[in-house]
């Protein structure tokens, strides 16, 4: 089914090596095919659908529906978006049960319908953001730029390095260096975005009263100095932040003195959200638990750097 303006149409696809097309029916939310099963010419229909987004076109909608389930008498398997949820708690920021809501409900019940529970996310709607999933531990430790800019980096990279004595073999050594150098170096970056963030604050509130005093015929000479050296340092602040973002962003191609920071955010969350695992397919088979993809990771990881002789 063809798209209508800006809402999306319908596919319905199913693999011919199993199945055969003998019906179709078509709607004006809803698309439907009579598949029989190949192996045993039992059959089945699928209905795929497009809710309406208007309040005043969703009960013609479940008509619609209503009439579907009287063409056939074969079990009946529908999906799609529904523009439309059953509980509050599936739609982020909902706090009321409206009347559309209890009558998808009731249309699932009417025809004896079994609503698939949701996996991996919240809700089934959501507005703007993603839909946040679970929690799959600290993410993984990535230097920036950024951090070696920073006064006596080196130096202080070279005191973490030499504070932790270890013994053993040499990679055991390096690797309990690394990860204490790790700890070390997140501590600090926590500590000096806190004191960023307040030393930011300041900086601005007395560019505000510099301006203000120069404003009122109030300025010197020795106000004119203090605000140059405030400017720099805010500047310094702000360039820091920029070269953060831009990094998480890998957007290279904006000038180096631009500091709005805006697009780098947005960026960096696409590439986030992009790299997150929201299944695996292992096998031949498709695996959306987060318990059961981190399992497969770990095994997978484990056959790779096992050994199996000397």
């Amino acid at each position: 089914m063809g798209s209508k303006g800006a809402s999306g149409g319908i596919l319905v696809a199913w693999d011919e090596l199993c199945w055969i097309s003998v019906e179709e029916w078509i709607g004006n939310h809803s698309l439907s095919v009579v598949l029989q099963r190949v192996e045993d010419a039992s059959k089945v229909f699928f209905t795929g659908v497009y809710g309406p987004s208007l309040r005043v076109e969703k009960r013609r909608f479940w008509e619609e529906l209503n009439v579907v389930r009287d063409l056939w008498v074969f079990p009946w398997c529908i999906g799609g978006d529904f523009n439309e949820i059953r509980f509050v708690g599936e739609r982020s920021g909902c706090r009321r049960t409206t009347r559309n809501m209890v009558a998808f409900d009731d249309f699932i019940a009417n025809h004896e319908l079994v609503d698939l529970p949701l996996a991996g996310a919240r809700f089934t709607w959501n507005r703007g953001e993603n839909p946040k999933l679970e929690s799959w531990g600290p993410p993984p430790f990535r230097l920036e730029i950024a951090w070696l800019q920073a006064p006596r980096m080196e130096e202080r990279l070279g005191e973490w390095w030499s504070f932790l004595k270890s013994e053993g073999p040499l990679d055991v050594v390096i690797g309990r260096k690394l990860r204490f150098v790790k700890k070390k170096l997140r501590e600090w970056v926590k500590e000096k975005r806190a004191f960023d963030k307040n030393r930011l604050r300041w900086l601005e509130s007395r560019i505000g009263e510099i301006n203000f005093l120069e404003g009122e015929g109030n300025g010197n000479s020795n106000f004119r100095e203090e605000l140059g050296r405030i400017k720099a340092e805010h500047n310094g602040i702000l360039l820091h932040e920029k070269i953060s973002w831009r990094q998480k962003s890998r957007v290279k191609w904006l000038k180096e003195g631009d500091k709005n920071t805006t697009y780098f955010h947005a960026m960096a969350s696409v590439r986030r959200r992009g790299s997150r695992i929201e299944f695996l397919e292992a096998e031949g088979e498709k695996i959306i638990d987060k318990d059961e993809i981190t399992g497969v990771i770990l095994e997978f990881y484990k056959k790779l750097y096992s050994s199996d002789g000397s």
